[in-house]
């Protein structure tokens, strides 16, 4: 548009626009107070993005007393119920191997020859090994009871001015 020319509006057009504007301006206050004193109150409407055209404000929910520590005290126990049926079970598969475990050992149980093969124990040395079972694998060899006698326990002061008990073989030689 050229500076030089004037565009001529008739004064009826803008008081019928500043009117259309005061009316729109109170409009938008009604609502904008309307809206206030409703979601203040817990009821009302409210327009958000991305949801739906009228989305409802939800009031707060007066609060049961106890509710939070009645479902903490319900979450612990529950806890409490889990981590002991998985001990109970953990001891009760553990039992059942060291039933196997003493059955294969007494050779009560025969095992294929492929169990056998990838095993890792070889039970029929241990049986051999063994010869009277499990009270004989608790008496110590006689040469054992010959190393007992033959090194004595004695006892020394180490550098650091503190007596200390061992085998006299295992006493230091700067101390001897």
């Amino acid at each position: 548009m050229a500076s030089g020319k004037k565009i001529v509006v008739p004064a009826s057009s803008v008081v019928g626009l500043k009117a259309e504007l005061a009316r729109k301006t109170e409009e938008y206050e009604r609502e904008k107070t309307s809206s206030l004193s409703s979601s203040s109150l817990g009821g009302g409407s409210s327009r958000s993005k991305g949801g739906s055209k009228w989305a409802t404000a939800k009031a707060p929910a007066a609060a049961n007393s106890g509710v939070a520590a009645r479902a903490a005290k319900d979450e612990a126990a529950h806890a409490q119920e889990q981590r002991k049926r998985t001990w109970e079970g953990s001891i009760e598969t553990l039992e059942k191997g060291a039933r196997l475990y003493d059955k294969l050992q007494r050779g009560e149980l025969e095992i294929s020859e492929d169990v056998e093969e990838n095993s890792l124990v070889d039970f029929a040395r241990k049986r051999m090994d063994a010869g009277a079972g499990p009270a004989g694998w608790l008496e110590a060899s006689e040469a054992e009871k010959a190393v007992e006698t033959d090194d004595p326990w004695v006892e020394y002061e180490d550098e650091f001015g503190r007596s200390r008990t061992c085998r006299q073989s295992q006493v230091p030689d700067e101390i001897k």
